[in-house]
This record gives C-alpha cells, structure tokens and sequence, in this order.
C-alpha cells in the first residue's frame, strides 16, 4: 500500500508540476524540468512512465512556442497582416488552455490510480 501511495504521489507531481512551473511567465521555457527530474529519480516504471508523459508535453510545448515564434518571425506576420496580429496569440491560448486542463485531469486520475495518456496531436513522443 506504501508502495502503491509513493508511486501515485509522484505521478500526481509530474503532471502539477509541469502545470505549476510550466505555465508561469519563465516557467513555460522549462517547464519540462520537473517531470524529467522525477523521471530521473523514481524506480517505479508506474511513476516512471507518467513523468516521461508529463516531459513529453512539456518538450512539446517548447518546441510548439518556439517553432511558432520562428514562423511568425519570418512571416513577419505583425508587420504585413496586421488583421491576423492576433492569431498566433489565440492559438496558443487555446493549445495552453487545453494543456492545462490536459494536466490537471492526469493529475486527477493518477492519483485515483487510473492510467492517463495525452491525445497525440497535443504532445509527441519524444522521450521514451
């Protein structure tokens, strides 16, 4: 039963974590680090596998925000569009809205012992 408690607290703070630190205003560039961290530390394939879930999306994030970011740059949307300025910033509003509500319903059912997976057009597999 211990055993079965530590590993659902850890699941349960790869995916808080990530929701906590990621989706702050410096958090979002790391906000892989706290599941990774836990992934490196846990024995427990259980804890193991949902923190590389919860690294996963936060990779995923990264290279969503910076490859739109280097899209926008050479488009020069802003400058040539001015009607589609705000366009990037509500897409990824609703990608950071969906991801939230992503981690916290992982957190939610990992800590009622239940399995949790991302839909794959929100996070890739990239850690494994």
């Amino acid at each position: 039963m211990v055993e079965q408690t530590a590993s659902r607290t850890g699941a349960v703070w790869s995916y808080l974590g990530t929701a906590l630190v990621g989706f702050t205003f410096v958090g979002i560039f790391v906000i892989w680090l706290v599941p990774v961290v836990i992934r490196a530390r846990t024995q427990n394939p259980w804890t193991r596998e949902h923190a590389t879930h919860a690294a996963n999306f936060g990779l995923t994030v990264l290279i969503a925000l910076l490859g739109g970011a280097m899209v926008s740059a050479l488009l020069g949307l802003p400058a040539s569009y001015p009607q589609s300025q705000p366009l990037p910033i509500l897409l990824w509003s609703c990608y950071t809205l969906v991801g939230l509500v992503a981690l916290l319903v992982g957190a939610l059912r990992t800590g009622l012992g239940q399995d949790f997976r991302f839909v794959k057009s929100i996070s890739l597999r990239l850690l494994g």
